[in-house]
């Protein structure tokens, strides 16, 4: 037997060992799922015709900040029906984003109260978060400009008396699960694994820069702003 059968013998091998091992997919859309269409419209009708500090005290925003945030990533948000099923209407992506980044929630809890399967909840969130990202960062938080720094400086010299100041620098650590093949790359002083949030805010608590991802063991805060843009630093 030639070198280029073996190779081809043990290809087809692995082939057929994966296609066995493969667990098929029990239902295209579960049951539950489907008995529930009317439920799910209808959960999300109703958290539209919530009161206003009811909606708020649901999704931590206004019931007005939510629609205009729609207006905004609508035109971002690119989805369509097949005829295999009906896609998630953007408004009900947005909401399910929200509640997830207001609440904290497991993607299992959200789905139940959505009536949407688990792997569904996981895809929308991680797409409709990259999009609030893209879509606003250009918004509302620009890089500054000269004239902005000088204001920023000034600001914190009237409200703080801190002279020459030109925002306050903080990070968090971001609790996670260790990464494959990570090692120590992500354990903190705090004797677990995290990401490091790096945060700066200007006189009055509004962000004008964020950076995520730095390594967990990373606690010093002059490693971060060696990190920061050179348009921030200059």
């Amino acid at each position: 037997m030639s070198e280029t059968s073996d190779d081809e013998t043990i290809i087809l091998y692995y082939f057929y060992r994966k296609q066995r091992n493969r667990r098929n997919r029990r239902y295209w859309v579960h049951p539950y799922i489907k008995r529930n269409i009317k439920c799910r419209l209808f959960v999300a009708a109703k958290e539209l015709q919530q009161t206003d500090a009811k909606f708020l005290s649901l999704y931590r925003m206004s019931k007005e900040s939510y629609t205009h945030l729609v207006e905004l990533l609508v035109p971002h948000i690119h989805q369509r029906d097949t005829h295999m099923r009906e896609c998630v209407s953007a408004e009900e992506r947005i909401l399910i984003t929200i509640r997830y980044l207001a609440t904290g929630a497991t993607f299992t809890s959200i789905s139940l109260y959505f009536a949407r399967g688990d792997s569904t909840v996981s895809r929308i969130i991680g797409e409709i978060t990259a999009i609030i990202w893209d879509a606003l960062k250009d918004i509302y938080m620009p890089t500054p400009d000269k004239n902005q720094w000088k204001i920023i400086a000034q600001r914190f010299h009237l409200l703080w008396n801190l002279p020459n100041c030109l925002g306050a620098l903080d990070g968090k650590h971001i609790r996670i699960e260790k990464l494959p093949n990570s090692g120590s790359l992500n354990f903190n002083y705090k004797s677990y694994h995290s990401i490091v949030l790096m945060a700066c805010s200007d006189a009055d608590g509004l962000f004008t820069y964020i950076e995520t991802g730095f390594a967990g063991r990373n606690s010093d805060g002059s490693k971060h702003c060696d990190k920061m843009p050179r348009q921030y630093k200059d």
